[in-house]
């Protein structure tokens, strides 16, 4: 999760929660006391006012930050503090991608074949895309009418299209007026040529959509660019031929090792929601479950 950095407050990263099929996200968010606005041009999801890494950020301030040294012993990892704190565990809990824990940590005993094929063999959803947001200075843009969520069809970056979804980014009470672009952008490595040829791309089809008949989408203010790909510990390919299809549930990848040591809870290793937001919290709980069960 990631906003645009420069105080617009755009999603970069994941955006949508779907409240009637996402109780844990909705939990999450009405615990830490966040507000939500409805998708414009869709009202089945909505998207965390200030934007998702909001919810980050918030669970962040609750943990302690000053941990300086970390041991493994055979039995246990102990982490000490600044202020003399000791702390000592376990269990393990990894987070990132499947794919990418097996290509960067050598496990020692090794998991079981059965985990190591999966994890092998995952792909990670949206890895590969890059995200181009194009903001809209204030009377630049018909504010009362959304675009929604569009299909832009395959992407073809060799005849200038990129971007293959395209959806009405702007904030809440239309303070921050924009478009989000979801793109495939191997080979186009300068940022203002991928943004200018998403806007493009959109103005040759914006007849077919019945949007924006007398506005010039190329005519944006700024734009924000976010590449996944080029994000290790997000993707283990920065220059993606395709975008990887949305996982499926995989048992293997939600199952422990080490006889319960090492748990697993990315979002890939959800049972319901792989790949989703309400994943990465599915798996988070049922790993604080998994290690309440077992300190009793």
């Amino acid at each position: 999760l990631r906003n645009d950095g420069f105080g617009d407050n755009i999603d970069l990263g994941g955006a949508w929660i779907w409240p009637r099929s996402n109780p844990l996200m909705s939990r999450l968010i009405k615990e830490e006391n966040l507000q939500v606005m409805n998708q414009p041009g869709d009202n089945s999801c909505v998207r965390i006012c200030g934007g998702a890494v909001m919810l980050i950020h918030r669970l962040a301030e609750k943990i302690q930050t000053n941990r300086l040294e970390r041991r493994v012993s055979n039995n246990y990892i102990e982490i000490k503090s600044t202020d003399g704190t000791v702390l000592k565990s376990k269990q393990v809990v990894l987070t990132g991608p499947p794919k990418v824990l097996s290509q960067n940590i050598s496990f020692s005993p090794p998991l079981c074949s059965r985990k190591e094929i999966a994890m092998a063999s995952s792909q990670t959803w949206m890895a590969g895309v890059t995200k181009v947001s194009l903001v809209y200075e204030n009377g630049e843009w018909p504010r009362s009418s959304a675009i929604g969520n569009i299909g832009l069809g395959n992407y073809n970056s060799e005849i200038g299209h990129p971007a293959f979804q395209v959806y009405d980014a702007r904030t809440e009470n239309n303070e921050i007026v924009a478009l989000t672009f979801f793109a495939l952008a191997t080979g186009i490595t300068d940022d203002a040529s991928l943004a200018l040829q998403c806007a493009t791309q959109l103005e040759e089809v914006k007849s077919k959509f019945k949007i924006g008949a007398s506005f010039n989408f190329t005519n944006y203010a700024r734009f924000h660019v976010q590449r996944w790909p080029h994000e290790k510990y997000i993707s283990e390919d920065r220059e993606p031929s395709e975008i990887n299809p949305h996982p499926y549930p995989d048992e293997a990848l939600a199952e422990s090792d080490w006889g319960g040591c090492l748990l697993f809870a990315g979002t890939e290793s959800d049972l319901r929601f792989p790949g989703m937001m309400e994943g990465a919290a599915g798996s988070a709980f049922r790993a604080v479950s998994f290690v309440s069960a077992v300190d009793g």
